[in-house]
């Protein structure tokens, strides 16, 4: 009890040296919880989006490795990303299609791959070559999913996507974009 009376009269104290009432304190301090809830509430609703970034990474990186593979058992040195073949061989499964980040408006699926086969046998393999990204996240997103022909699979800002898209060994590739900010 006694603890009581101190924090009483510590708060009797500090309303009366500033002329306020216990009332105009205790909304005080709840506007402030309330300020603190809703910029947690923020933070994590962001983090959201993170996470749904990553998982699309790391189904894309599922989707190239699916691709790597059959390169290997085919021997033919071949990579191929025809989604509709992978998924015949038993390589894919549709599912693996689906952006973590909702469909794309124009429905026309949520991962582009590189359209043309690439001869992993060359000695001319470009490495920073996109073959993969999620446009669902370009549609929405200011982090984009990507994967390269190296097997490195991130994240990278808008401006830096927009860049490598646009230049060489990217340049001239039809990277089907969805119009962004649905």
């Amino acid at each position: 009890m006694p603890l009581q009376i101190v924090e009483r009269g510590m708060m009797d104290q500090c309303c009366s040296r500033r002329g306020l009432s216990r009332a105009a304190v205790v909304l005080t301090v709840v506007a402030c919880a309330g300020i603190i809830v809703g910029a947690l509430i923020h933070m994590l609703s962001g983090n959201g989006e993170m996470v749904q970034r990553t998982k699309s990474a790391t189904q894309m990186r599922a989707i190239a490795l699916a691709a790597y593979t059959k390169v290997k058992s085919e021997q033919d040195g071949l990579l191929d990303f025809s989604f509709d073949i992978l998924i015949g061989e038993e390589y894919l499964t549709e599912s693996m299609l689906d952006s973590p980040l909702g469909d794309v408006s124009d429905g026309r699926g949520d991962y582009w791959a590189y359209p043309n086969p690439v001869d992993m046998d060359g000695t001319d393999v470009p490495a920073q070559l996109i073959i993969l990204y999620d446009r669902a996240a370009y549609e929405t997103c200011d982090r984009i999913p990507v994967c390269f022909l190296n097997g490195r699979c991130g994240h990278v800002e808008l401006v830096e996507f927009e860049a490598l898209i646009a230049t060489p060994p990217n340049g001239g590739v039809d990277y089907d974009l969805p119009v962004r900010g649905r």
